[in-house]
């Protein structure tokens, strides 16, 4: 994935990498998509549009955010998984 990529295509193209190369199924695809769209919302709102623009205080500070939720640890793992994966 090219680091100029804006996040919006980068979601594409994570989407395609499940789909075509991982064989992922369609659960799997839908459900990773939505949590990196949301990650992608979240950022949006630090004005981040770049995959460059990306840090791990990125990521950190999304997980963070979630522990506010009321979330089940099954789904806090798939959320992990899924932005570990794009």
């Amino acid at each position: 994935m090219s680091h100029n990529l804006s996040l919006k295509n980068a979601v594409i193209e994570f989407k395609n990498f499940l789909i075509f190369e991982k064989n992922s199924s369609s659960n799997t695809v839908e459900a990773y998509c939505r949590d990196v769209n949301q990650f992608v919302s979240f950022i949006a709102q630090n004005e981040l549009t770049l995959v460059k623009a990306l840090t791990q205080e990125s990521f950190e500070s999304y997980l963070f955010a979630l522990m506010d939720l009321s979330l089940s640890n099954a789904t806090r793992a798939r959320i992990s998984s899924s932005l570990k994966a794009f």
